[in-house]
């Protein structure tokens, strides 16, 4: 599948749909989340060096009573020390499980840094997200600020999930030119039963088995993933 050029239509096959929550959702239903079709959910545990979402801990616990791969993510604050980020993220989310998905870096804005600054600082995070969780994270970002501020092909080491809303993405950032993105979130105001209000709404660029490879691949220590 080319997912360097995509196009959101009715070929657009296999994909794994998923959602990103916070407390903005309010409390969720799961169990009916996963009747939805839902096949995996990142969810907002921290920002900066201090805040943690308040309705983290129900949210990542409950994912585990289901069979939707969960995930949990941090917004990224430049002006804040990347390692403090790190280290808050990491406390918070606690150990992951072999079939959990890696960590997300939500990056979209500048907080008056320059960019050369933004860019170091998010490696730091993501070096120090790796080391403290053994797995590769994924950046979160949006075509304009992606391709303005996140040149470094360094970052091509992290998966890339852009936000594009709309039926195509019309431009990936750089250092993913050739990789492509692994995730699109296409839509702020998706309407899924167990969850009151508009969520956004994401693919996974391929199926279902593709997705667990993912999982799998996103360890830095050897495992076997058990379905």
């Amino acid at each position: 599948m080319d997912n360097t050029t995509p196009k959101l239509d009715k070929n657009f096959q296999p994909h794994s749909l998923g959602i990103d929550v916070s407390h903005y959702q309010g409390d969720i239903n799961w169990s009916t989340v996963e009747l939805s079709g839902i096949n995996f959910a990142y969810v907002k545990a921290t920002g900066g060096e201090t805040y943690k979402d308040p309705k983290f801990d129900k949210n990542w616990y409950l994912l585990r009573t289901t069979k939707v791969h969960r995930g949990a993510y941090h917004f990224f604050f430049a002006h804040d020390n990347p390692k403090t980020q790190a280290e808050h993220f990491i406390k918070t989310i606690g150990e992951l499980r072999e079939y959990d998905l890696p960590p997300m870096l939500d990056i979209e804005v500048s907080d008056h840094k320059s960019y050369k600054i933004v860019e170091e600082r998010a490696l730091i995070w993501l070096q120090e997200v790796e080391k403290g969780t053994k797995r590769i994270p994924i950046i979160y970002t949006n075509s304009s600020f992606g391709s303005e501020v996140l040149t470094q092909e360094k970052f091509s080491r992290y998966p890339l999930w852009i936000a594009e809303y709309g039926k195509e993405i019309k431009e990936i950032p750089s250092p993913w030119k050739h990789s492509g993105w692994t995730i699109w979130q296409h839509s702020m105001k998706g309407k899924i039963n167990g969850i009151n209000g508009h969520v956004d709404l994401n693919r996974f660029y391929s199926d279902s088995g593709k997705l667990l490879r993912f999982i799998e691949e996103s360890h830095t220590e050897s495992i076997t993933i058990r379905p």
